[in-house]
């Protein structure tokens, strides 16, 4: 874990340099010492992610999956896996006789769309990093590889959102091509449009009901099948923990009375931080679920640094320093205590 300290420090002292430049208000995130920062940050994320080795559940099932892909014809693949995961995965052992390349396309598609997105909306970069970091999504990024390199196109995607709506489904569509799940980002084109400011208590009801609902049917299933009662509570001990749900009402909360909702932005956060309590609720003892925390919990990365510089606090550290200790706990939890994505010790390809 100790190398993971000294990159955050080396990526977040970088990110702080960056953002001081951005003190010249008529550029913005257009400095040329920002640019450069940024440049020097996702090159260093693309060669920690890539230069792995031997580590993280993921890791090693692509080359299980590899292995039974190239045993298949083309037209028996393309029914198991998505065709840019096949293609290049081909491509990798082509060139190298290993997965090793194909780690190093997805760490620049989970990076490089990542980066645009930080310029293109104009955040914080210390603060996007640092949410990147502390929200764990940088050990989900090492471990559910093609999920989050989707993650990363889809949220790139949402600069075409309102003006070149074309390119933001092709873009979407791109994405299903590395990981099916990425269809799910459809919704956002929805999220964009409608309110549920006005329903939001009918909205939370409604998560708990209808988790409430499956829970019954599930133990329904389980009794009418037969089986024993510990398949129910092996499933809830994959799932997402109940601090997640309490972190995600938490920011929630904060965003709905103490941020102002004045950025054309302002809608999709709020919605998406109201959606991720409801991922929350049902990613907790529902089998299988808890891989939509992957698809959702990534948007706090943006998220957070929006509601800091948004807050009706009149020092925005306040609202920086509530959000940064939440999800400290968080990944105290996560990484100090489970390491819950199996990615530490940390080995490279040249040890």
């Amino acid at each position: 874990m100790v190398f993971y300290y000294y990159l955050f420090t080396i990526v977040l002292l970088l990110a702080l340099f960056g953002d001081i430049s951005r003190n010249n208000k008529s550029l913005g995130n257009n400095t040329v010492i920002y640019r450069i920062v940024l440049f020097f940050v996702s090159a260093l994320l693309i060669l920690v992610a890539s230069i792995r080795y031997e580590v993280g559940t993921d890791y090693t099932a692509y080359i299980w999956q590899a292995n039974d892909m190239l045993s298949l014809s083309f037209n028996e693949a393309i029914v198991k896996y998505e065709l840019f995961y096949i293609l290049f995965t081909k491509l990798s052992y082509g060139l190298f006789d290993s997965m090793q390349f194909f780690y190093l396309i997805i760490a620049l598609l989970i990076t490089v769309p990542f980066a645009l997105a930080i310029k293109h909306f104009e955040e914080s970069m210390f603060y996007v990093f640092l949410f990147f970091f502390v929200t764990t999504i940088f050990f989900i990024s090492l471990n559910a590889m093609r999920q989050m390199a989707a993650f990363s196109i889809c949220f790139y995607a949402l600069k075409y959102l309102r003006n070149k709506k074309k390119v933001f489904f092709l873009l979407i569509v791109f994405a299903t091509l590395w990981h099916t799940s990425a269809i799910i980002y459809l919704s956002l084109y929805f999220l964009n449009k409608i309110k549920l400011d006005r329903i939001y208590i009918l909205v939370l009801v409604s998560f708990v009901v209808l988790k409430s609902g499956l829970n019954i049917l599930i133990v329904s299933f389980i009794e009418k099948t037969g089986l024993p009662m510990e398949f129910y509570f092996a499933a809830q001990e994959g799932a997402s923990s109940r601090m997640f749900i309490l972190i995600s009402t938490i920011v929630f909360i904060l965003f709905k009375f103490l941020v102002k909702k004045e950025n054309e932005n302002s809608n999709l956060y709020y919605n998406l931080s109201l959606i991720n309590v409801g991922v929350a609720i049902f990613a907790d003892g529902i089998p299988g679920a808890y891989r939509l925390v992957y698809m959702f919990y990534p948007f706090y990365c943006f998220i957070c640094p929006f509601m800091i510089k948004n807050t009706r606090f009149k020092q925005k550290i306040v609202m920086a320093i509530v959000l940064f200790g939440l999800f400290s706990i968080y990944f105290y939890r996560q990484q100090i205590l489970g390491n819950a994505n199996e990615i530490i010790p940390y080995k490279t390809i040249f040890m």
